[in-house]
C-alpha cells in the first residue's frame, strides 16, 4: 500500500514522481515500507519529505536516500 502522506506529497509536487519511478521496483518498495511503518502521521510526513528532498537532488542509491 502506498502511504496517504506519500501521496500528498506526489500530488503537491509531480516532479518526484518521476524520480521515484525512475527507482527499481525494489528500492521503490523500501521507500515506502519505511515511511508507512512509522505510527505517526508527523513522522510519516517528515520521512516522505525527507526522501522526496533526496531524489529531487538527484539521489537513486538506498544508502544515500536514508542518510540524513
Amino acid at each position: 500500500p502506498i502511504p496517504e502522506e506519500w501521496q500528498a506529497l506526489i500530488w503537491e509536487w509531480p516532479e518526484i514522481q518521476v524520480h521515484f519511478d525512475a527507482l527499481s521496483i525494489g528500492k521503490r518498495r523500501s521507500l515506502l515500507f519505511a515511511i508507512d511503518r512509522l505510527k505517526s502521521s508527523d513522522a510519516r510526513i517528515r520521512k516522505a519529505l525527507h526522501f522526496a528532498r533526496k531524489l529531487s537532488e538527484g539521489e537513486n542509491d538506498l544508502k544515500g536516500l536514508f542518510s540524513k
